[in-house]
This record gives structure tokens, sequence and C-alpha cells, in this order.
């Protein structure tokens, strides 16, 4: 393995991490404590972008992790970036998806069937399809596109 994987996976850490995908970060995480110490590399981690310290970002941040999902999403419209629209429409994904799982209960009971969908997907696909069309939309919101099709 060498030095160029290493720095990949801690930039794919850092990248996942800070657009609240938690769970791929830690498997890039620990892909990076198991590689042996001789092929770990000494640089300095990744600088946080201005995004990062955009208040709004840091609030939607502590939304997002605090599972205040619409409020994540509300708090980020109107900030530039792929990183902010990526947080936004996730957070607006996952804000549909408790209130379709809500609305299952209510429907149906603890543990009846339902076959209420997300009532975020249109709007979310909509921007995303946009994004697309323009050549602006970076791997991240292709990986939330292909999950909003898979669902509609």
């Amino acid at each position: 393995m060498d030095l160029k994987v290493y720095q990949e996976l801690e930039q794919a850490t850092y990248d996942l991490s800070s657009r609240c995908l938690y769970q791929a970060s830690r498997w890039a995480a620990e892909q990076l404590v198991g590689l042996d110490e001789a092929q770990q590399a000494t640089n300095i981690p990744p600088a946080p972008s201005p995004l990062d310290r955009h208040p709004k970002f840091i609030l939607a941040t502590a939304y997002f992790q605090d599972k205040d999902y619409r409020r994540a999403s509300h708090i980020l419209k109107g900030v530039p970036g792929p990183k902010a629209l990526f947080i936004r429409l996730y957070s607006q994904y996952l804000a549909g998806e408790k209130r379709r799982e809500e609305e299952r209960v209510e429907k149906s009971g603890p543990l009846g069937e339902s076959h209420t969908l997300n009532p975020e997907l249109d709007d979310i696909d909509s921007q995303l399809h946009a994004e697309c069309q323009a050549g602006t939309a970076d791997a991240f919101l292709l990986y939330l596109y292909g999950i909003v099709l898979l669902d509609k």
C-alpha cells in the first residue's frame, strides 16, 4: 500500500464526516487504522474549507447530529456550494423518511404494512436533476440522487 492510498483514505474520512455520512467516514477511518504504522503518513489533516467555518453550516451540522433534519435543511437554504447542498438535501430526505415512518405507524399501527412514500422525494429529485443537467453535481450529490431514484 502506498502513500497515495493513505492520503485518499484520509481525505475520504474528512469528506464523508463533513457531509454527515458518519458510518462511511467510520469505515474509511477504520481502514486508516488498519494500515501498518510504517505505511501511515505523517501529514497534517486536511484544512477545513471556509464553508466548514460558516455559522449556518456549523449550526446545520449540530442540528443534523441531533437528528433534527428539518432544521438542518432549512438553515442551509441559500448557503452556496455542493457540500451545503448535499447536507441540505440529505437532511430533507431524512426528514421525509422520518415523516414517512410516522405516517406508516399512524395509518397501520406499529406492525402493520403501509405503502407511504417519502413526501420530500419529488422536490429533492427536481433539485438534483437540475444539478445533474447543469453538470455541477459532485459524487456525493450523485449518490443522493441514486438513493432518491431508487425510492421513487
